[in-house]
């Protein structure tokens, strides 16, 4: 007969506080530590990392609640104000793809 495995304390225990300093773990953000990872998306003009992603999924918040015949102007507004460092067609492009999104009948 095989002999009995002691269970260790720390499995059945309660892990210790954390103080108020501590780092809370963001899985979805980097490390200070790590090495920077760089997107596809980052172009030479100082674009943040990600940050059309980050327009668009802002645009997708907010613009369903906005009347249909106001959602055009305050896109452009929102990416002027949130991406004047984009080039015109890129924000036109962004506004386009939202647009025929938010307004598409299948997704009221």
């Amino acid at each position: 007969m095989p002999a009995k495995a002691e269970i260790p304390s720390w499995l059945t225990g309660c892990p210790p506080d954390e103080g108020p300093l501590a780092k809370p773990l963001t899985p979805s953000h980097q490390d200070e530590t790590g090495i920077a990872t760089v997107s596809p998306l980052q172009t030479n003009d100082n674009i943040r990392l990600y940050g059309r992603g980050r327009i668009i999924h802002k645009l997708l918040q907010f613009l369903p609640a906005i009347p249909v015949d106001e959602r055009e102007c305050r896109t452009a507004e929102f990416l002027q104000n949130q991406a004047a460092e984009m080039p015109e067609n890129e924000r036109r492009k962004i506004a386009d793809e939202v647009l025929s999104l938010v307004n598409n009948p299948q997704f009221a």
